[in-house]
């Protein structure tokens, strides 16, 4: 089995995994991505295609894998936020690309950030740097979502056991009429986002140190073994593999 080290940092408006032969298997998930290679080759296979390159783009809901020999990172970032507004206008209808922005500084800093296992802090100043390259503005609302979608991902935020019939009674619509809404405005459906919201929810109480088991109940899954195989599904990596199969794992978590 090859050497695996991992670098987690997690946070409401990014995911960042820096890691050592970080091969996925093919998964989709509801958020931006960036790839970046780190040092030796990278590829992804994309729907029916593959990409080569040091920094490649992911539209939301698209099937993927990531193949890499050395190391590399995945930047997931919030579907519901500004800069994923802007990630969008980019990719358009593709479902990935690879980027052309002059990217070898931002590359350099999460090396650095993975051998120096820096603080939460530093991270958020790269996050902060990498929106500058694709000229994103905190605080220019860039949302053209339905108000009313907006306030029911809201409700379902803070209620992860609601039912889309609850939902669209809060927001005085049909249930019928706030699925077909919900999907146009999110891509997905109302069960497979609720599940991304209790997959988040969950993985946050692990970080914090629940058991996998207490925290994907407590968050809506029938046990640990659903929790598990979802998040294989939507990452394409167990955590079981992440936690056991490396040689040091270190989870940083913020707000």
């Amino acid at each position: 089995m090859q050497d695996k080290s991992y670098l987690v940092y997690w946070t409401r408006a990014y995911i960042l995994i820096i890691g050592e032969n970080l091969n996925t298997e093919v998964h989709k998930h509801h958020a931006y991505q960036i790839s970046y290679k780190l040092d030796d080759d990278m590829v992804i296979r994309c729907a029916d295609h593959s990409h080569s390159g040091d920094v490649i783009m992911f539209n939301k809901n698209v099937q993927h894998q990531l193949i890499s020999n050395g190391l590399s990172a995945m930047l997931l970032i919030d579907p519901e936020s500004g800069f994923a507004t802007v990630l969008n206008t980019l990719l358009g209808d593709e479902d990935c690309l690879v980027d052309k922005h002059d990217q070898d500084h931002i590359r350099r800093k999460i090396l650095d950030i993975f051998r120096s296992q820096s603080e939460i802090e530093n991270v958020n100043n790269l996050f902060e740097s990498i929106k500058t390259i694709y000229k994103f503005e905190d605080g220019v609302n860039m949302s053209h979502a339905d108000e009313r979608v907006i306030q029911a991902i809201k409700y379902m935020e803070s209620n992860l056991s609601l039912t889309p019939k609850e939902v669209a009674r809060m927001i005085y619509l049909s249930e019928s009429r706030f699925q077909h809404l919900f999907k146009m405005n999110t891509g997905i459906t109302f069960s497979r986002y609720m599940l991304w919201l209790k997959t988040q929810k969950t993985i946050h109480e692990v970080l914090n140190g629940e058991s996998i088991t207490n925290a994907a109940i407590d968050a809506g899954f029938s046990d640990g073994s659903h929790f598990s195989r979802t998040v294989k599904s939507i990452f394409g990596i167990s955590m079981h593999s992440v936690f056991n199969n490396s040689r040091y794992v270190q989870v940083v978590i913020g707000e």
